[in-house]
């Protein structure tokens, strides 16, 4: 692929105000780019508090490319900030803005804590069951 450009990501700041911790953090690309593997991991990109990184292979792409970036292994409190690449390194992504369409989309999510999870999961048959009496009163 030729016309590749670099995007370079250091000392980004994200907080958590979802309210839970957050027990993973996960980058995701659509379109025609990827994480470049070996250059963002020789520049020591640094993502405390996680301390597992798993790379998911870009298709189409050589085995030195991603097209996410799984963290675990560490928790961004409710109200903390998680400071990826702040201390040392950086996140590097190639692009290829060579065809019609040169855009992609770059993703991040956090994962909530398991017991928040339950929660949200727990709530929504309340919630099913709540709208089926509403309809039944509304009908009556």
């Amino acid at each position: 692929m030729s016309h590749k450009n670099l995007v370079v990501i250091s000392d980004e700041i994200i907080t958590n105000n979802t309210g839970s911790d957050w027990l993973d953090y996960h980058w995701s690309i659509e379109g025609p780019a990827a994480f470049e593997i070996s250059t963002t991991l020789a520049s020591g990109f640094d993502v405390s508090p996680f301390t597992n990184i798993d790379w998911a292979p870009k298709s189409g792409w050589t085995s030195d490319y991603a097209s996410a970036l799984n963290l675990d292994g560490g928790v961004v409190p409710a109200g903390g900030t998680f400071h990826p690449g702040v201390d040392t390194g950086y996140l590097v992504i190639k692009a290829d803005l060579s065809g019609s369409d040169a855009s992609f989309t770059l993703r991040q999510t956090p994962t909530p804590e398991p017991a928040t999870m339950l929660l949200l999961a727990a709530g929504l048959p309340m919630l099913a069951r709540r709208r089926q009496r509403r309809r039944h009163a509304a009908r009556a």
